[in-house]
This record gives C-alpha cells, structure tokens and sequence, in this order.
C-alpha cells in the first residue's frame, strides 16, 4: 500500500488584514515539499543580496539598472512560486501569475502594506503547520 500525503491548505483571511475584504480568502498550500520552501528562502536570499550590493554613494544609472533588472528576474520567480502556494485549493480560489502581479502593481500604488502581509501571513501559516508537525512528532 503507498501512503500518500495530502495538499494541506489554510484560509488567509483577508479580513484580518481589513475587514473591508469582507470574506475574501487566499487557500495557502501549507506542506509544500522541502524544496519549495528552499527556493523561496533562495530568492529572499538573493533578494537581500542585491540589495546589500546598493553602492552607500550615488550609484550610476548602470548600476541602477543593473539592480533592478536582477530584481525583476527575481520578482518573476516569486510570483510564480507565490503562484503555485495560492493555487492548490478549488479552481475558483487559484491565483494566477497574471493576478499576483496585478495585486502587486495595483497594491504598490493603492495599499503599500497589502503584499508585505500576504507574504508575512502565508508564511506565518506555513511555519505554523510546520510547527505542529514537529511538536507531533516529538511526542511519539
């Protein structure tokens, strides 16, 4: 017999954020395997770098350039992994590239604060189940 272990997915109310958002709610995949959660350490990792490569004087409008299209790249790879994170539950529920970077261009110009929480809550979430695995299996 093989033992299959299901997609766990959590409601992220948006709500909590504002209560205008009535009943709106994000299904966040909170066992993604290993991997997946190494890649998004990876590109936070590589995030932070670029930023820490930013010259303490006026940088160049090369350099400047240069930062930001590695962060667009890496931009692209966020979405795309915040993409599959939103995308496990009903099809009506699933969230798109295309809709994670309308949320991200419309958000940055109408409720800066909107996408930090969406990140900091979703991992919340994914760190919580992570959590109780380990209290389980410490238990045993």
């Amino acid at each position: 017999m093989r033992f299959e272990i299901p997609r766990m997915l959590r409601p992220l109310q948006l709500s909590d954020y504002a209560v205008e958002f009535g009943d709106a709610v994000i299904q966040v995949w909170v066992n993604p395997p290993g991997e997946k959660r190494r890649t998004y350490g990876e590109i936070v990792g590589l995030m932070d770098g670029i930023k820490s490569k930013i010259p303490a004087d006026t940088p160049s409008s090369e350099q400047v350039e240069q930062l930001v299209e590695e962060l667009r790249g890496l931009q692209i790879r966020l979405i795309a992994w915040f993409s599959e994170i939103w995308s496990q539950g009903p099809q009506e529920t699933r969230w798109s590239e295309e809709d994670i970077r309308f949320l991200l261009d419309y958000s940055m110009d109408t409720d800066p604060k909107l996408w930090a929480w969406l990140v900091e809550n979703t991992m919340r979430l994914i760190g919580e189940h992570r959590s109780r695995q380990k209290k389980t299996l410490a238990a045993v």
